[in-house]
């Protein structure tokens, strides 16, 4: 986009979660989401640092995403995939589109 500000963007992302959060009740599915969000690339990601972050054990917040059908790994995979390509969009390169040198690194980095 000619006029994107990333400042914008995310003030809109926070209202928006904002929201929704009033809206319906967060999943532990979303809570985790959020705190990767967060943390990726700037503080620990693991099990347990997470569990802490929302107040649970480890296990606890295993126990819950199973009953809600997801497991840790796979929310992680998924928010890694979505900030890697929000990152690559953000550039303005080929309108949003990944060249096949980025879609190789892509896939490497969300592995």
């Amino acid at each position: 986009l000619p006029h994107y500000s990333p400042r914008f963007a995310q003030q809109l992302e926070e209202l928006l979660f904002q929201q929704l959060r009033e809206v319906q009740p967060m999943t532990v599915e979303g809570r985790v989401r959020g705190v990767l969000r967060e943390r990726l690339g700037r503080r620990s990601t693991d099990t347990g640092s997470v569990a802490d972050a929302l107040h649970m054990s480890a296990r606890t917040m295993q126990r819950r995403l199973e009953g809600e059908g997801t497991h840790f790994g796979a929310i992680l995979d998924t928010v890694r995939r979505a900030l890697c390509l929000e990152r690559a969009t953000r550039r303005g390169d080929g309108g949003g589109q990944l060249d096949e040198g980025r879609r190789r690194g892509h896939r490497r980095i969300t592995r």
